[in-house]
């Protein structure tokens, strides 16, 4: 099988197998195909925002979660209708790493910082489209904000974030 595209970079298979979603770097895209069959079927493609890269699927499914390079910013994709919500995090930079809450709810996005004298951070992204976010319990982690629709508030700093990710191994961060 030969994806089409300059530069594909990301994967991600359904729990089905049925669907795969492909990041395509230099097209600025995401390609939906139907792999149910011998053959690939393109089924879909979107603009997803600069340098598409990591993929991840909400737990329901409706959501891809797509990091973007280059730019301070996360594009937010629903599954059924290519539709792209971005958030952007100003006076940062996206590193590329992001991972979901234990229920699918919240993506945590590291970000870089783009001066010497400012920490690098993680933010909180809720994934729900239309509602608004609740601050993620964290025992021992202090600081944590979240992305509203577009907007953002203060992070966690990266002196912080051993007992982050301590509080997200014990999952209490929901």
């Amino acid at each position: 099988m030969r994806w089409t595209g300059r530069r594909p970079s990301e994967v991600l298979l359904t729990p089905n197998r049925k669907t795969a979603y492909v990041s395509i770097r230099n097209d600025n895209a995401v390609k939906v195909y139907d792999v149910s069959g011998e053959t690939p079927v393109l089924t879909g493609e979107t603009f997803i925002g600069v340098q598409p890269d990591t993929l991840r699927m909400t737990n329901d499914g409706k959501t891809l979660v797509v990091g973007l390079r280059s730019i301070p910013q996360l594009a937010l994709m629903d599954t059924e209708t290519l539709s792209v919500r971005s958030v952007t995090f100003p006076g940062y930079g996206i590193s590329g790493h992001e991972w979901l809450s234990a229920n699918g709810k919240y993506t945590f996005v590291a970000l870089e910082s783009t001066s010497v004298g400012q920490p690098g951070a993680i933010a909180v992204v809720d994934n729900d489209a239309g509602s608004g976010a609740r601050r993620p319990r964290a025992r021992g982690a202090t600081g944590l904000d979240e992305v509203r629709g577009r907007r953002w508030r203060p992070l966690v700093d990266s002196r912080r974030l051993p007992r982050l990710r301590a509080a997200v191994r014990r999952r209490r961060i929901r």
